[in-house]
């Protein structure tokens, strides 16, 4: 649901979990004769177990800045971001619950390209109230085109065809220290074809720390997406 109020955008992002929605307002200014964002002010509201924000998001030179601000208006933060020029960190900021534990998280634009982009990523963490860039944050920024799916609890990696795309499936689990929090691969998936047009899903399973690659040939002419070839085999139904 998108709702428009003068100068102001209203936008529902539903959190990866089944849990309330969350409601960010931001306002963009854009520098004359561009239709790029110069800054945008967001406004990331409260919830249980923490405060609202404020975020202000900039591009100095070859650094993406977010300052984070209370309700009363004290500066709490302020992240930075080493990005690649062009940017797109202000335009393409976002406020998501990245690691599906209910609370919003923040991702900017550090690199893209044509079909891909990764990150600048930092997770909300209810004990200091902060965002942080601990390191699972690290691992979803090493992530191409990271995005969330909360019905199969999962983190998924994928590339864009018409050569070689791929789908790459990862959970996050408990690490050697309590609070401490990884990214484990699940299943990698890659559609390749050889010279004579035949086409093949390379599937490689990792578990009981060993990692097995199966390939399976495809139907000629096979369009499905693939997303949808690669979690036949299992990516989809081995997430919880």
């Amino acid at each position: 649901m998108t709702g428009v109020q003068s100068s102001s955008e209203v936008v529902v992002i539903v959190s990866g979990t089944a849990l309330p929605v969350l409601l960010a307002l931001w306002s963009i200014q854009s520098p004359p004769g561009t239709d790029r964002p110069a800054d945008r002010t967001l406004t990331v509201p409260g919830g249980p177990g923490r405060p609202s924000f404020t975020l202000h998001i900039q591009e100095k030179g070859p650094e993406g800045i977010v300052d984070v601000f209370s309700p009363a208006g004290e500066r709490l933060q302020t992240l930075t971001c080493a990005i690649q020029q062009p940017s797109f960190f202000v335009g393409g900021f976002r406020v998501e619950d990245l690691d599906m534990d209910g609370h919003p998280d923040l991702r900017g634009t550090r690199e893209f390209g044509a079909k891909w982009e990764r990150f600048c990523v930092w997770l909300f963490d209810p004990s200091s109230q902060r965002f942080v860039r601990d390191f699972l944050a690290e691992q979803m920024e090493l992530l191409v085109n990271l995005e969330v799916d909360g019905v199969h609890h999962r983190l998924v990696s994928s590339t864009i065809g018409p050569v070689e795309p791929s789908w790459d499936v990862y959970r996050i689990v408990n690490g050697s220290h309590s609070t401490m929090r990884v990214l484990l691969p699940e299943q990698s998936c890659v559609i390749d074809m050889d010279e004579t047009g035949n086409a093949t899903a390379s599937v490689t399973s990792y578990g009981g720390g060993r990692a097995q690659t199966k390939r399976h040939p495809l139907p000629a002419g096979d369009e499905r997406r693939a997303q949808e070839i690669c979690d036949g085999f299992g990516g989809a139904a081995s997430s919880r």
